[in-house]
């Protein structure tokens, strides 16, 4: 019988976290008045997405034998008290990049295709300024 050596859930949670941060900074530099406007934006963010916060929307499953984690593969999808759960083989821990996990697919991409318009936008922009700084250097 396959059994399970440990259970890490991951949250959504990215919002509260970068809240968290901005108050060390503000206690580290001693504005107190920061730290309890960020301190009640926290709360704020907390009571509005209380749901949200602490559903978990990652498990990261380890198994004490190799025959539990085969099964678990080879489940792939089940639902689970009206949730779709997919099971997939873990990156190793090393390899997991930990930030950003709150963006589906769908929002990484459109943040993706933003940047590079971005970065078009400004390389014309320069190749500009670039041509009629030779120009103007040209004609002196």
């Amino acid at each position: 019988m396959a059994s399970i050596a440990d259970v890490q859930f991951g949250f959504q949670n990215a919002k509260l976290l970068r809240l968290l941060a901005a108050r060390a900074t503000a206690l580290k530099a001693a504005n107190f008045e920061k730290a309890s406007e960020i301190e009640a934006e926290m709360t704020k963010c907390k009571n509005e997405n209380f749901d949200e916060i602490n559903t978990p929307n990652y498990m990261f499953c380890t198994f004490n034998e190799e025959v539990g984690f085969l099964q678990a593969i080879e489940m792939g999808k089940f639902e689970f008290m009206g949730h779709k759960i997919g099971i997939k083989r873990a990156k190793q821990p090393s390899n997991i990049l930990w930030e950003n996990r709150e963006y589906s697919q769908k929002e990484k991409s459109w943040r993706l295709c933003l940047a590079i318009t971005f970065l078009i936008f400004f390389g014309i922009v320069i190749f500009m300024i670039a041509t009629l700084y030779q120009q103007a250097t040209i004609g002196y």
